[in-house]
């Protein structure tokens, strides 16, 4: 059994984003984000500070909007035994976050970062959709 979260956040247009370093508060949010993934997540990745953020510029192709299109973020729980027990002692949200996570869960802000960091999205609408 699998509980799964996503949200839509709009995709950048490929021919006019722009890249550009991350701002120092940013960039440690980054950071803080990146070391709490599963170890083979981390594994696979190649990104390392300093980090290149993109932001949306508009030109004809989106129609001087920046963005085209939508593009999911993903959050998958899969229901384990450890977790069961959780559930069925009197759970607090922490417990099950705690849990999850313990088990290699990706949030949503994980994956919209490391889709921000591809070029994917934009970082600004991330931060702002998966506040915490």
């Amino acid at each position: 059994n699998l509980i799964v979260s996503q949200r839509l956040v709009s995709k950048l247009c490929e021919k006019c984003k722009k890249s550009e370093q991350a701002p120092a508060p940013v960039a440690e949010i980054i950071k803080k984000e990146l070391a709490k993934l599963p170890e083979a997540v981390k594994a696979s990745l190649q990104t390392k500070a300093p980090f290149t953020i993109y932001r949306p510029v508009g030109c004809p192709v989106c129609k001087g909007k920046g963005v085209v299109g939508r593009i999911g973020l993903f959050e998958v729980l899969k229901m384990t035994k450890e977790l069961a027990k959780i559930i069925n002692a009197g759970p607090t949200e922490t417990m099950i976050l705690e849990e999850a996570i313990r088990q290699g869960m990706v949030t949503l802000r994980q994956d919209g970062i490391l889709k921000a960091l591809e070029g994917t999205v934009g970082i600004d609408e991330i931060l702002r959709e998966t506040s915490e």
